[in-house]
């Protein structure tokens, strides 16, 4: 992977943001989860670029919505 930072904002209530936090640490990937319901700064830094809803993966330029596998896995191996 590059230098970039993962960044994860989730939500607590979320089966999606758990779903994806629990794919990232199986396949043992570091990145920093920012809950929305637990600091509203978090959640006006997502709402900066436009998203208002969770799970929401950033990496560099990249992001991906919801939890979707197959789009991890894609930017992740590109990482």
């Amino acid at each position: 992977m590059s230098d970039e930072v993962i960044t994860v904002y989730t939500s607590d209530d979320c089966i999606e943001s758990q779903q994806m936090i629990r794919y990232l640490d199986e396949l043992g990937i570091v990145y920093i989860e920012k809950s929305v319901s637990e600091d509203r700064r978090n959640l006006k830094q997502l709402q900066a670029k436009n998203i208002y809803s969770t799970p929401a993966l950033i990496y560099g330029d990249k992001i991906v919505l919801g939890f979707l596998k197959d789009k991890i896995d894609r930017l992740i191996k590109k990482a």
